[in-house]
C-alpha cells in the first residue's frame, strides 16, 4: 500500500498511544507508545528518521512529558 510502518521498543496492548508528529492526512508520522508515563516504544509511518532520532527516548524510558518536550524528531528553531 505504498506505506513503510516502522517500531522500535517493546509495547503492550493496555499502553498509551500519543501522536507526536505529522498526520494522518499527510501519511506520514510519529507517535509514542507509553506505560505509567514512561516512553515504552515509538512507531512510525513514512518517518523513519523520525524514529531513529526518538531511539534514546525508548531506550531509557523517559518520561513522556519531557519526550515531548525534547521532541528531537522536529527541527530546530532559530
Amino acid at each position: 500500500y505504498g506505506k513503510k510502518i516502522q517500531l522500535l521498543g517493546h509495547y503492550s496492548p493496555g499502553d498509551d498511544v500519543t501522536w507526536v508528529a505529522g498526520s494522518i492526512d499527510d501519511g506520514r508520522w510519529l507517535g509514542l507508545y507509553s506505560r505509567h508515563g514512561l516512553v515504552s516504544a515509538a512507531v512510525s509511518v513514512n518517518f523513519a528518521r523520525g524514529l531513529m532520532l526518538s531511539r534514546d527516548l525508548v531506550q531509557s524510558h523517559v518520561r513522556l512529558s519531557d519526550a515531548i518536550a525534547l521532541a528531537p524528531w522536529s527541527p530546530p528553531t532559530s
